[in-house]
């Protein structure tokens, strides 16, 4: 069920106020990290989702090659089950009441599946906050954002700066997150093409125009420069400012390597102010231990390219951390939980001798 609800239970339905729990190690099991606190027993959670097993890729035959040390892993790990913010019946109950609902309308053993809440500030900002997933929404609809480009764009400090203030001004802590970060990052790309002697020109400027008006910022693909032609240069006015999510002080990444966006605050490059975006709230999950892998078992694992597969170029892995790894079962809505996790970094070399960076992730569940 969908409702609209009142803005003053913000704080009952994301858990506001709640001090987050810190554990010295993501791999350590819960008996050792919490000795002098009641231990969940091994398996608490029941059954939980499986590992998917990565895919495989036809005609990819790249090699990983460990240079780090690999680190020792427990015999158990503590499994982490996120509360997705589904509301509980005494919150149904409130709602419905604020809006009176009739008693026979919510039932008897009524289950929560989402609630979400509409406002604005007197600034100007359009707010939607989303129990599931506690995903809040902001939209400046008092100042929009008027150019599409701009012809410069103000140092990445200035901008990453912008961005941590948005979110301190409005009493959101960045603990949570990861260090800020521009992506794309416009004003590298920029530096790096004027090294090479290279400029836009008007078949430059027309994509670069057709990439801010689409708002698209995932996966961006800077626009092929020439050496002649030139014209002035114009870049987004929107840059996208990402943080991304923690939990414990450690990353949370996907089966492909990619970490999970706790933030992305896009930020006005002309007005220096943030003007979109969105961030996700905190929640103490509940954690119980579960079997690991052992550390031979890992280590082949990540030679064999880990969740993301055969990588399709040769691998050098030169870091390895212990990290988060997400995972959610097929419910609607989901229930999510982070198994820990080893995480390689390296660079890859590509069959045509070019190189960029790689992440390689390894559950350490035992299946």
């Amino acid at each position: 069920m969908r409702m609209i609800v009142p803005v003053l239970l913000l704080s009952a339905l994301f858990g506001a106020g709640c001090a987050p729990v810190t554990s010295p190690e993501i791999a350590q099991p819960i008996g050792e990290a919490f000795p002098s606190r009641p231990v969940g027993q091994v398996g608490g959670f029941g059954t939980i989702p499986g590992v998917p097993t990565p895919k495989l890729k036809s005609g990819v035959r790249g090699s990983v090659r460990l240079k780090a040390e690999f680190p020792n892993v427990p015999s158990k790990v503590t499994v982490l089950k996120v509360n997705d913010g589904r509301p509980d019946e005494t919150l149904l109950r409130n709602a419905s009441n604020a809006l009176s609902i009739p008693t026979g309308v919510i039932g008897e053993r009524a289950t929560g599946r989402d609630l979400v809440l509409t406002w604005k500030d007197e600034a100007g900002l359009a707010w939607t906050a989303s129990a599931n997933g506690r995903r809040v929404e902001f939209m400046d609809e008092a100042q929009p954002v008027t150019a599409l480009t701009v012809s410069a764009i103000p140092a990445t400090e200035e901008i990453v700066r912008t961005a941590q203030e948005f979110l301190q001004s409005h009493g959101i802590k960045t603990t949570r997150f990861s260090n800020a970060y521009v992506d794309p990052d416009w004003l590298a790309w920029w530096e790096a093409q004027k090294t090479q002697g290279r400029c836009m020109d008007a078949r430059s400027i027309q994509a670069v125009r057709a990439l801010s008006a689409s708002m698209t910022w995932e996966d961006t693909t800077f626009p092929p420069l020439p050496t002649s032609g030139c014209v002035s240069p114009e870049f987004p006015s929107r840059i996208a400012v990402k943080f991304n999510a923690t939990q414990d002080g450690q990353g949370i990444f996907m089966d492909n390597g990619q970490p999970v966006l706790g933030a992305t605050i896009l930020v006005d490059a002309a007005r220096r102010a943030g003007v979109s975006g969105f961030f996700t709230l905190g929640a103490d999950p509940l954690r119980s231990d579960y079997p690991g892998l052992t550390a031979e078992e890992a280590q082949a694992r990540l030679v064999r390219g880990g969740q993301g597969g055969t990588p399709n170029g040769d691998v050098t892995i030169e870091a390895i951390r212990f990290e988060w790894y997400f995972i959610q079962d097929g419910n609607t809505p989901p229930t999510r939980y982070l198994y820990p996790a080893v995480v390689g970094e390296g660079t890859i070399e590509y069959a045509n001798n070019t190189t960029g960076p790689y992440r390689i992730v390894v559950p350490l569940l035992k299946q």
